[in-house]
């Protein structure tokens, strides 16, 4: 295995019901570049990140973070889920939220320090919340929505950053200044990878593309993997000429 690796999938498999979700999946998502999981609908997409979050376990096969089993570094991972798998009508508030992630560097029995809270005030500024930081959850835009998980992550010292269809339901704009977000923190180092569909804007920020079909059709970089005939294929497109 690379050392230029922040996870790697090694014959992953899980199914539904019987019915293969991914199937005996090879891949690397390189440190520092921001990824693309992108194929048709039903096509294993989430259950890939979700294997690589940790959240579900693959039925064959095995993850690893930066070479080494992914429970030793669990928590330098954050997975945000598709907007309608939380439940906006939680009363929690911008803040309260980013402070969550904050309880897994205390003890049982320990307050917030000032230089904890100092880093979620940064997290809420960094992710331009300042000035919505009381209000609810469920009372922000999809876009403010996106901010706020981000916030939470780069609070729980992640280094690297799972999103599952985050443009969803956003506007050009919404879309364009989370775009910004995923940037910056790939350029501060970080990794990301994203399930995303909407081929128009993908190579505005993906460095790499993972398509998937249930199967590994196609990775490497988003120019290539976008214009190949792997991808035409799995969405039933006519061949270039």
């Amino acid at each position: 295995m690379t050392t230029n690796s922040c996870l790697t999938a090694r014959n992953l498999s899980f199914s539904f019901d019987e019915i293969p979700a991914i199937q005996d999946i090879n891949v690397e998502f390189a440190r520092g570049k921001i990824t693309g999981i992108m194929g048709p609908n039903g096509g294993g997409k989430s259950t890939l990140l979700q294997c690589l979050s940790g959240i579900i376990e693959p039925q064959s096969g095995d993850v690893l973070a930066f070479d080494d089993p992914l429970s030793e570094h669990q928590k330098k991972i954050s997975y945000i889920p598709q907007k309608e798998k939380i439940d906006w009508d939680f009363p929690i508030t911008v803040h309260d939220l980013v402070k969550t992630a904050l309880y897994q560097r205390l003890k049982w029995y320990e307050c917030f320090s000032e230089e904890l809270l100092k880093l979620s005030e940064e997290a809420i500024l960094k992710m331009g919340l300042v000035g919505l930081e009381n209000k609810q959850i469920g009372q922000l835009s999809g876009g403010q929505q996106q901010r706020a998980f981000l916030a939470r992550a780069l609070v729980s010292n992640a280094e690297v950053f799972l999103l599952d269809e985050p443009f969803t339901g956003l506007d050009v704009k919404a879309t364009k200044d989370l775009i910004g977000l995923l940037k910056k923190i790939r350029d501060e180092g970080n990794s990301v990878v994203v399930v995303h569909h909407d081929f128009s804007n993908a190579m505005l920020f993906l460095d790499d593309v993972v398509l998937l079909k249930t199967t590994l059709l196609k990775s490497g970089p988003a120019n290539t993997v976008i214009n190949s005939s792997e991808l035409r294929l799995a969405f039933g497109l006519p061949e270039q000429e």
